[in-house]
């Protein structure tokens, strides 16, 4: 199944029917009137080894990442909670069917198979639905402990250590045009809607700033993964400026910028990434989030690009919340998983 299919920017809200993928028939064929999840259990890059159905219940293996996994499904296709085989983890999203859900891995695994500690219960690590406290594949630098405008600030603190105190000071009194002028603007604006992204987390949502990509220094404002799709979202922060959009161009004080191409970019080249990582097809939309820094953005829309979704400041949570629901509790968690990992991110996405 395609995880989270759109047609248009307009479809932000209203999500294309999903289709099955061909093939998806003959592995499902005998458990799917119990009722599990899909995305475990395509037979894809060798992502599940073995699904078990049960009267209530189903459990599917997943490996991938360096993972190994048993997911316990209901029949709506809702993650009850996952256990990892190797380190005994044991998540619990679902504590009323925690008796069926001990009795499903026992099932598959037989009764002694498990020496998990007490299940894992609740909020994931930023306050959502999700993955309760799990530190990085193998033990390596977990992404979503970035802050918003991370890599922005460093490079703004650089060029105000390389121009000195002083000049520095000098440059911002006159509000002179300089690079770390350019980059202290860029790292606010991605804190303020960095700080907006994160109410979706009450809300199943999972957010990741500062995301590097490749081996030059590029990042990811915010990737955005949660029940509505997955997202990555590009902040431009243009204080006291007015931005004009004509389909793929936009101006800024009539100025020409490449922020569609970038963002577009950034859009393909995620998909791309994840979509390896994870062995299943990924689905990314791009957004592009404008800021004037006034109560009414000084932004003119004549003709929205066709495939970059275009928010001022005033959009952000609300247009993700109300989206309409495109990917599961266990197909979020997967995504997420391979997000959270910087081997992920390490190629350069292809043009």
């Amino acid at each position: 199944m395609i995880c989270g299919s759109f047609s248009t920017a307009a479809d932000l809200l209203t999500p294309t029917a999903r289709q099955p993928r061909a093939g998806v028939a003959a592995v499902v064929e005998g458990v799917r009137s119990d009722g599990w999840c899909v995305l475990p259990t395509v037979k894809m890059g060798r992502v599940c080894d073995d699904v078990v159905g049960m009267d209530e219940l189903t459990v599917a293996r997943w490996r991938k990442q360096g993972m190994d996994r048993l997911y316990v499904n209901d029949r709506d296709r809702r993650c009850v909670g996952w256990v990892d085989v190797a380190s005994g983890q044991v998540v619990l999203h679902d504590p009323t069917k925690a008796e069926q859900f001990h009795a499903a891995l026992a099932r598959h695994s037989g009764p002694d198979a498990l020496t998990a500690p007490a299940p894992l219960t609740g909020a994931g690590p930023q306050g959502g639905a999700g993955v309760a406290g799990a530190p990085g594949p193998s033990g390596e630098v977990d992404l979503q402990d970035n802050r918003p405008g991370q890599s922005l600030r460093g490079l703004a603190r650089a060029a105000g250590e390389h121009r000195g105190r002083f000049g520095t000071l000098v440059d911002r009194l006159l509000d002179r045009d300089t690079q770390e002028r350019s980059w202290r603007l860029g790292a606010r604006g991605e804190v303020a809607i960095g700080r907006r992204l994160e109410k979706l987390t009450a809300h199943g949502w999972h957010v990741l700033h500062s995301v590097p990509v490749g081996t030059r220094g590029a990042d990811i404002d915010h990737v955005l993964i949660g029940p509505g799709g997955v997202f990555t979202l590009n902040t431009k922060n243009h204080p006291d400026k007015s931005i004009r959009v004509h389909g793929d161009s936009i101006r800024v004080n009539g100025h020409a910028t490449d922020y569609v191409f970038k963002s577009r970019y950034e859009g393909q080249g995620a998909q791309r990434l994840l979509s390896e990582a994870t062995g299943i097809p990924v689905t990314v939309r791009a957004v592009l989030v404008l800021l004037t820094g006034t109560i009414i953005p000084a932004i003119t829309i004549t003709a929205e690009p066709e495939d970059i979704i275009i928010l001022d400041r005033r959009d952000v949570p609300d247009a993700f919340r109300r989206a309409k629901s495109r990917l599961t509790t266990s197909e979020i968690e997967i995504i997420l998983q391979a997000a959270r990992s910087p081997r992920t991110w390490s190629s350069t996405p292809s043009r």
